[in-house]
């Protein structure tokens, strides 16, 4: 009889070894797979991030590629644009490294290199001017106002570049040439997107790398974009690979993130509690078999200890432990738990699973669905502690065959709140693009004034100069050159009045938005042949100019929309003055379109998208209706201070 049971001990020690041997590998290879794929992750978000500094250039680029000035400057090079518009501090208040101005056949009209940190000005490297001529060519083969932007592998470092044509501020040509700007990935960019992730991010360089065989070798590892390399170091981190694409599509160099490797470090630790629980256990049922005579003893007190340990293991686990009832009372909870709600064990076994959530919503699908479907994982709540703070955690659970269900919370709050700061940083780049692009509108209402009143009279009186002269020496020589003169000193007033009514309409100025609106559909009538009509229901009302002026472009941008997209015969332009709000309809009897579920307007949509942040900014809203086949309808809302009005 002994024998046979030390048999029976002797393969379960066996089959407890080979257990022993193979769930620590699982466990730490899950492990593994969990740590890979949140580097990966990162690595793209920290790619993501180069993409949208990219971004913000193409944006940039966009306002002054479509700058009248600068159409002007590609024509007569007058250099007082370099001087007056591109100053100094231009340069560093944009942080651009690089700024250039290229004729059509590939000349650099004006360029220059910028140390924004510094504040030095050198020549631009020639291994960038050498692309100059490729870009014309690419430009003439894709959209007019579409452009280049991308990345640029040099030796003086990864360039951030866009190129975009030179048209006016109505976005028409012929092109002029082209506007490159750029922006080096040096190693301030870099510590802002470390500072974003809480990780080190470094951008290498191909063509500094080049001769680097630790860099080279990972390349042919990449079989395509959008895979992330993952490399364990031997310094406790992990690093994480992503492939840089330049503008023409090629490999540019490699994103790379390093963190520490927390998760396997756990894992490991975690691993060795259970290879102990497992010997312990293994120790403990080997003993029932050795002496008879003790069996139910050692039973018992192995049993207790097991419990015991399991006890510690749930009481050091870094997540939350519930043991809950079918109906969802709380039956046990760890320290854990105590330590995120707030509320004692003896006051926790006295309440609902569902009153610590933030609606008892959550229940029905925990003690209904979840249980038909045997467990969840990953389910998404908000959890309100004693004090009544709202934390986000992640649960997973399991249902038991004795009807009860364990569950794991995670706190996902960090997390949370780093999204939130994503989009706040997000919500403040977009406000800024804003506040350049109202500046703007400010410059310009003041560069039309001074022409107005400084440079126009100062014409005239100069004509006038010339007149008295030609009166005074009649029948010379000198009539050709008089009349030639009076041609020139003619056309620089028309194109001085012509300049001063595309900055700042006078019509808005003096006669208000109404009348604004009705000349601007008399010139789209004449221009494009849509039949515009403009109705006031005689309500007063009068805004800021510069409220006024945004209004007078955003219907202006739906009107160039209608004309671009809409194939409409018919807009009729509506105004509302209800007491303290103008509301601005504008609806047109073209095709129509689908809009998202949402009805947004998205930031792909750059025109419509840049409108909408304008009006937002001056406290209205803009909302956009339209059905295939039935027209679009837009309204903007516009809040005014109804004792302006009276």
């Amino acid at each position: 009889m002994s024998k046979y049971f030390q048999l029976i001990a002797f393969v379960f020690a066996i089959l407890v070894g080979i257990l022993l041997f193979i769930s620590p590998i699982n466990s730490l290879h899950n492990f593994s797979m969990i740590e890979q794929g949140e580097v990966s992750e990162d690595t793209l978000q920290a790619r993501n991030i180069i993409n949208e500094e990219v971004q913000q250039l193409y944006i940039t680029a966009g306002d002054y590629a479509g700058w009248d000035d600068t159409y002007a400057f590609m024509q007569d090079g007058n250099p007082k644009f370099i001087s007056s518009s591109l100053g100094e501090s231009f340069y560093s208040k944009l942080r651009l490294n690089i700024f250039c101005l290229v004729a059509n056949d590939g000349k650099m009209v004006f360029g220059i290199a910028h140390d924004y940190h510094q504040n030095i000005h050198t020549a631009v490297p020639p291994s960038l001017s050498a692309h100059f001529k490729s870009w014309n060519l690419l430009l003439k083969n894709i959209p007019q106002k579409e452009g280049l932007r991308g990345l640029l592998s040099l030796p003086e470092g990864l360039l951030m570049v866009v190129a975009r044509p030179i048209l006016t501020s109505e976005d028409k040509g012929p092109p002029r040439g082209t506007l490159i700007i750029g922006r080096f990935l040096d190693p301030s960019v870099m510590s802002h997107i470390s500072n974003l992730l809480n990780y080190r991010i470094e951008a290498l360089n191909y063509v500094s790398n080049s001769n680097n065989p630790d860099f080279m070798d990972r390349l042919p590892l990449f079989t395509n974009h959008d895979m992330v390399l993952i490399r364990p170091g031997q310094n406790n981190n992990i690093t994480g690979y992503a492939q840089l694409v330049d503008i023409y599509g090629k490999v540019a160099g490699l994103v790379r993130l390093e963190k520490p490797r927390t998760i396997y470090h756990e894992a490991q630790q975690s691993t060795w509690i259970l290879i102990l629980l497992y010997g312990l256990m293994c120790f403990a049922v080997t003993s029932l078999f050795i002496p008879l005579r003790n069996k139910l003893t050692i039973v018992n007190r192995n049993e207790q200890e097991i419990k015991d340990q399991l006890h510690s293991f749930i009481e050091l686990a870094i997540d939350g432990f519930f043991s809950i009832s079918s109906t969802g009372e709380i039956l046990k909870v760890n320290s854990r738990v105590c330590h995120m709600t707030g509320y004692s064990r003896d006051e926790l076994q006295e309440m609902h699973f569902g009153e610590l959530f933030k609606t008892n919503e959550t229940m029905e699908p925990l003690f209904g669905k979840l249980l038909l479907e045997n467990g969840n994982k990953g389910d998404e709540q908000i959890l309100v502690g004693k004090d009544g703070q709202h934390n986000f955690v992640e649960l997973t659970s399991k249902n038991l065959p004795d009807g009860t269900i364990q569950c794991f919370m995670h706190d996902v709050s960090a997390y949370k709140a780093m999204e939130q700061k994503l989009i706040e940083y997000h919500n403040k780049v977009n406000s800024m693009a804003i506040e350049v692009s109202l500046a703007e509108e400010r410059e310009r209402n003041r560069i039309a004034s001074e022409l107005h009143d400084q440079v126009g009279p100062n014409l005239l009186l100069g004509k006038l100069k010339i007149d008295q002269l030609q009166a005074r020496f009649p029948d010379t020589d000198m009539e050709e050159d008089f009349e030639e003169i009076n041609e020139f000193i003619n056309k620089s007033i028309h194109d001085i009045r012509s300049l001063t009514f595309q900055l700042r309409p006078p019509i808005l100025a003096n006669a208000g938005l109404e009348a604004a609106l009705r000349w601007l559909g008399q010139e789209f009538e004449q221009q494009h042949g849509i039949k515009v009509s403009v109705h006031h229901d005689d309500a007063p009302f009068v805004l800021e100019y510069g409220i006024s002026v945004t209004l007078f472009q955003s219907v202006r941008e739906l009107l160039l929309n209608v004309v671009k997209h809409a194939s409409a015969k018919k807009v009729c332009i509506t105004l509302d003055g209800n007491p303290g709000t103008l509301v601005i309809i504008v609806e047109d009897d073209g095709i129509g379109f689908s809009l998202p579920h949402d009805h947004a307007v998205h930031s792909d949509s750059f025109g419509l998208f840049n409108m909408q942040q304008k009006i937002k900014y001056h406290g209205g809203h803009m909302h956009i209706d339209s059905v295939p086949g039935r027209g679009t309808r837009v309204f903007i809302t516009m809040p005014f201070t109804p004792e302006i009005s009276t």
